[in-house]
């Protein structure tokens, strides 16, 4: 009898060690989040950690076909989950990308801009974007190819260099959050991308 009392006790042990490790591990999550949301760079519909069902709440409605106007992916990796909303920034057309991490919390947001305009229209549409960025968010931690950089003096050159190398610029305020915008050519069209993070979520 004692024995079996000497299993039990042990099992519970190590189920209540595990119990605890466990929710360490989410509350050091949710804590990360939290920190994230007290930064200054941050995506102005949603706190970090909103959950994925207040989104689609939010932002599918009755009127949207599935597969059409939104998609879910599960994935591995990085983000667990990613939401796809069709939808408009600024009057242009895009895609909304609602990236999660495995507890189906919010961790970045993606704004995809290709509405197959012409290259020029593309990439003056980058440009406004870069200084509605810096305009909010002063000098950038990181810069390439930037045509106000002075590295090109041609509209002309830079959309080439775009085609061929790609263009971003990239601002990370104290706590850890991120902006990054890029223009680059994807198969015929140039595109432009603009993506938040919450800190400890990048690559």
């Amino acid at each position: 009898m004692k024995k079996w009392m000497l299993l039990l006790t042990l099992t519970l042990c190590l189920l209540l060690t595990g119990c605890s490790a466990g929710q360490e591990e989410s509350v050091e999550l949710d804590q990360t989040l939290a920190a994230a949301a007290e930064g200054e760079i941050l995506w102005e519909e949603y706190a970090w950690g909103t959950a994925r069902s207040v989104i689609e709440a939010e932002e599918i409605t009755s009127s949207m076909e599935e597969g059409e106007d939104y998609v879910f992916y599960d994935k591995g990796g990085r983000y667990a989950g990613e939401l796809i909303v069709n939808g408009q920034w600024q009057e242009e057309e895009c895609q909304y990308y609602y990236c999660f991490n495995e507890k189906d919390q919010l961790v970045s947001v993606m704004i995809l801009l290709n509405a197959g305009d012409s290259d020029e229209e593309m990439i003056e549409c980058f440009e406004q974007q870069v200084s509605e960025l810096r305009a909010q968010w002063g000098e950038p931690s990181a810069v390439g190819n930037e045509f106000d950089s002075g590295a090109y003096t041609e509209l002309e050159d830079f959309i080439d260099a775009v085609k061929s190398e790609g263009s971003f610029s990239l601002w990370m305020d104290e706590a850890g959050n991120q902006v990054l915008i890029s223009a680059y050519k994807e198969k015929a069209d140039i595109e432009v991308l603009i993506r938040y993070t919450a800190a400890g979520q990048d690559d």
